[in-house]
């Protein structure tokens, strides 16, 4: 996966065995009037939101340089 990138990922907190991930990659290219990224997100956090017992979490991914 090409950085950055911003992971969703959900468990059934009764059976830790039960999850799921989602990995979100935009580009330059990612411009529809009327949606953010954030939107994207957003909404795959509330769809797995939605099933009972359900925990979701979320994190972006960076790389950064500096001189050393």
């Amino acid at each position: 996966m090409d950085y950055p990138f911003v992971q969703v990922s959900a468990y059934d907190v009764t059976n830790i065995d039960s999850r799921a991930s989602v990995a979100l990659r935009f580009d330059g290219e990612f411009s529809l009037p009327g949606v953010t990224e954030q939107d994207v997100i957003d909404a795959v956090k509330a769809a797995f939101s939605s099933l009972p017992n359900v925990t979701v979490s979320g994190t972006r991914y960076e790389v950064t340089s500096s001189s050393v």
